[in-house]
């Protein structure tokens, strides 16, 4: 039996689940079958972690690096002129604690000056 939620939020799109697909056919029965000969031991959670940042630098990091951009065109985001948008939190902005303001401030003029960021 494959159950369903229906919701008006959804006007295109399906959502199935794997156990679904899997009554239904799409799947195959063996889709999260894993070979035990295949799953390694990890000695630490910190070891995979090193491991896993050493293979693949350009994808997991501890930081956001601001020289590198996201390739393709600029985002535009588009509201649905049906649909209000009311902010449910209004706040403003603190000001930076004055241990790091130095710190800030630079990395905000080198922000400014790459046009990430600009001043209104």
């Amino acid at each position: 039996m494959v159950e369903a939620l229906v919701s008006k939020d959804l006007t295109d799109e399906v959502l199935v689940s794997w156990h679904d697909l899997i009554c239904l056919g799409v799947l195959s029965s063996m889709f999260l079958a894993v070979d035990a000969a295949q799953v390694r031991k990890v000695e630490s959670e910190d070891s995979l972690r090193e491991e896993l940042f050493g293979d693949f630098p350009k994808v997991l990091s501890n930081y956001l690096s601001y020289d590198i951009g996201v390739n393709g065109d600029p985002m535009s985001i588009c509201f649905k002129e049906w649909v209000s948008f009311l902010p449910f939190r209004v706040t403003r902005c603190h000001q930076v604690p004055l241990h790091i303001k130095d710190e800030a401030d630079a990395l905000l003029a080198d922000l400014d000056l790459k046009g990430v960021l600009g001043r209104l």
